[in-house]
This record gives C-alpha cells, sequence and structure tokens, in this order.
C-alpha cells in the first residue's frame, strides 16, 4: 500500500488552496443597485475599483483615481469568452440609459452573439470615406468614362463626405440614406444623381466583402421627381438658326468650323463633344457612315445621307487637319467646347433671335424629328446613339402642332362614329 500523503495534497485541499489563492488576487467587489446619488457620491481612491449592480448582472460603474467614472458590462459568451466592453461615461450617459443599454447587450449575448466583438469589427471596417476611394479606384477608373469620374469625385467631396464619410460601411442603414436626401432636397437634381453612385458604391461593397449582400441602404429609397429643363426648339426656331447660318456663311460673320459643328450636330442628333472630337479617320465615305470607336454609351456607327456627305467633303478642314472641326488657331487640335460655345452657338442664336439655350437642345430635337419620322424604336435609337428605350424617349417631345392635328383626326373620327356612318363587317 502507498505511504499516506500529505492531507494538503488530496483534492479537497487542493481545491480549497486555489480558492484562497483566488481570493487574495480578487478583492471582493462592492455591490449595490446604481442610482444617480449612487454614482455621485462614489469617490476616487488610490487605485481603481468597481461598483456593481444588483439588477443587471454584470453591469458596473468604473472608478478611476483621477476621478473619471464609466459604465461597462462583464458578460461570458457562450463560447466561454470574457468581455467587458465600455458603455460610456457617466458625465454623457444617465444611469437608467447606460442599464438599458447593458440589458439590450445581454439580450444579444443570449441569443450567442457578442457585442463587444461586434462594436470591434465596426470600428476595424472600413469607413465610407475609405469606400469612396476604393470605388473610384477599383471600379469608376476602370469601368467608367473620365468625365463620370470626375462627376463622382465632385459628388462625394460636396455631398458624400460631409454627411456619410466618417461612418462605417457597415454602420449605414437606409435611415441613414433617407436623411440624406431630406438634407440634400434643396437640390434634388444633383442629389439623385448621388443616390444613384450611392447605390453603385454600395453594390461594390456587397461585391468585395464589406457588407453582407441584399443590404445596400440604397435600396427602395426614392429618388425626387424632377422637371425637364430642356425645351423644344421649334419650327420656326429650327428655321431661323438656319437662315442665320446661311447669311453667318455668305457675308462671312464667323468663321467656317462653327457653322459646320452646328450642322453636325443636327444632322447626327449628336452630343456636341462627338462633333467636336470627331475624326477624319472615322469617316467612310464608301460605306457612307461614321465609326465613332468611343463615346459616352461606347462605340457606335451613323449613317450619312447625301447632305451630310456633300457637307463633310466640302469642310475646309478636310486634308489639313486629323479633326473634322479643328481649333481655329491650331488645325493639329479639335475644336474646345468653350470656344465653340461662346464664339459659335450662342453667336448664331443672336443672329437668329432665337431665345438663349444650349446646344444639347439641338440634339433633343434632331431626336424628336427622328422619331416622329422613324416608327421602329430601334432604328431610331441607333440614330440617336441611345442605349436604353427609356433614355431615348427622354429625347422626345411631344410637338404642339402634331398634338392638335391628332385631335383633329380623333374628333372627325368620333364624329363620323356618332353620325351613324359606321359599318362593321361580319
Amino acid at each position: 500500500m502507498a505511504p499516506n500523503k500529505h492531507p494538503e495534497s488530496r483534492p479537497f485541499f487542493r481545491h480549497k488552496r486555489c480558492e484562497i489563492r483566488h481570493a487574495r488576487r480578487v478583492p471582493d467587489m462592492p455591490v449595490a443597485k446604481l442610482t444617480k446619488t449612487v454614482v455621485e457620491n462614489a469617490k476616487p481612491k488610490s487605485t481603481t475599483y468597481e461598483l456593481r449592480d444588483t439588477e443587471v448582472k454584470g453591469f458596473l460603474l468604473k472608478v478611476t483615481p483621477n476621478g473619471a467614472k464609466t459604465y461597462y458590462l462583464a458578460y461570458t459568451t457562450l463560447r466561454r469568452k470574457r468581455r467587458k466592453p465600455k458603455i460610456g461615461d457617466a458625465i454623457v450617459f444617465k444611469v437608467q440609459e447606460a442599464r438599458d443599454i447593458a440589458r439590450s447587450w445581454l439580450q444579444e449575448v443570449r441569443a450567442g452573439e457578442d457585442p463587444s466583438a461586434k462594436r470591434q469589427d465596426i470600428r476595424q471596417s472600413l469607413s465610407v470615406a475609405d469606400l469612396c476611394e476604393r470605388f473610384i479606384r477599383d471600379h469608376s477608373e476602370l469601368f467608367n468614362k473620365p468625365s463620370t469620374t470626375k462627376g463622382y469625385r465632385q459628388q462625394i467631396a460636396q455631398r458624400v463626405l460631409p454627411n456619410l464619410g466618417a461612418k462605417a460601411v457597415t454602420e449605414v442603414s437606409r435611415s441613414d440614406i433617407i436623411k440624406f436626401m431630406k438634407d440634400n432636397a434643396y437640390a434634388p437634381t444633383q442629389a439623385n444623381r448621388t443616390l444613384a453612385m450611392l447605390k453603385k458604391m454600395f453594390n461594390c461593397a456587397e461585391l468585395w466583402g464589406l457588407r453582407e449582400e441584399g443590404t445596400n441602404p440604397c435600396r427602395l429609397v426614392k429618388m425626387f421627381k424632377t422637371q425637364p429643363k430642356t425645351r423644344l426648339l421649334t419650327d420656326s426656331e429650327v428655321k431661323a438658326i438656319f437662315d442665320a447660318m446661311e447669311k453667318a456663311e455668305a457675308e462671312r460673320l464667323m468663321e467656317p468650323v462653327y457653322l459646320l459643328a452646328c450642322r453636325l450636330q443636327f444632322a447626327f442628333a449628336a452630343r456636341i463633344n462627338e462633333i467636336l472630337l470627331l475624326e477624319w479617320s472615322w469617316v467612310d465615305f464608301e460605306r457612307r457612315l461614321i465609326r465613332w470607336p468611343d463615346s459616352k454609351t461606347g462605340g457606335m456607327e451613323k449613317f450619312m445621307d447625301a447632305p451630310t456627305i456633300e457637307l463633310l467633303q466640302e469642310a475646309p478642314s478636310r486634308d489639313k487637319s486629323p479633326f473634322v472641326c479643328p481649333a481655329v488657331t491650331d488645325q493639329d487640335r479639335p475644336l474646345s467646347r468653350e470656344t465653340y460655345y461662346s464664339s459659335g452657338w450662342k453667336r448664331i442664336l443672336v443672329l437668329a433671335g432665337v431665345a438663349h439655350c444650349g446646344t444639347h437642345h439641338v440634339r433633343h430635337r434632331a431626336a424628336t424629328d427622328i422619331a416622329n419620322a422613324v416608327s421602329n424604336v430601334r432604328t431610331g435609337m441607333t440614330m440617336t446613339g441611345h442605349k436604353t428605350v427609356q433614355m431615348y424617349m427622354r429625347y422626345i417631345h411631344p410637338e404642339e402642332e402634331r398634338i392638335r392635328a391628332a385631335q383633329d383626326r380623333i374628333r372627325a373620327e368620333r364624329r363620323r362614329i356618332i353620325s351613324g356612318k359606321t359599318t362593321y363587317s361580319t
């Protein structure tokens, strides 16, 4: 038989010895129901101490030697990990407010979550400002036009960063986006554009694993209704513009390149940049078409009619410049948009006696003419260079004369029906 061991080596005494060590290492903490009076009367001591609440388990007040008082919640997760996250300073939170937060966190713990780890993840996650930088670098600069990227940068600097920049990507909620739209309601068009950009940005955040899928906070948020500002140039105004160009050409009142650019924009229902940047190498006289290798909507082709071919063949820049509409002072550079607008388009409008409007009014008028002449929507979209039916329809304006003519036809048909002259075939 083995000799008897010392009594303290037995399991019972080992257990008691551990309890004694633990008692020496962890002093008893004061326990009381935390109230406003208790918190105010908690005086600092030479060492930090804690006051434990009797109402909510784990809820406590920590008092430091310099007098700082802070609420915490001590708990153990279902995986047996001890946590003690900070709730907030006593000078900021009332006792009941801090206790309510502690209760809500304990409910999360019972559901298997870890509020402390969740808060740490939020602190370590990217901010919206960081997401904006990555969106520009890894998405916009790769897939958008430089002009679009420039617009995104302006929207980010003017609207996104001041309102949402400091928030964590995972923290942004739908209510934040709704508030953002409300705060920017004074500029509805810009707010709509920024909302569209934010929607793309948070889609990228999901794609990059920065948010859970299907949590885009911009989803279901409505845009503001805006009224289109582009009016339709009337038939008399179009006639006046072309008469003014004929006069300017005959009397040499302005450089021919300005008149060429205006006529080409009408001919192709084009964006003005597509005309000003047009190169002779893109013009195929044999096939009677022009291929733009890159435009706002990508590469496109547009066919030329006989008057347009003649206009291009007689252009002064042919065989002299790589550009159809070169700069007046430098044939190796395209005519700038600013120069054309101030020295060409505005002067044409003055000569024509037409109220001021932008060059995009020409595209709207030409697109409307195409829609009235072409019944097939796909053909019309090809002629205008639109990629979606929705955008194509935005460029088509109802004309008063056509509406009144249609009303007259409807009235005549109804009168014929009422008079009993309608016949039915069986």
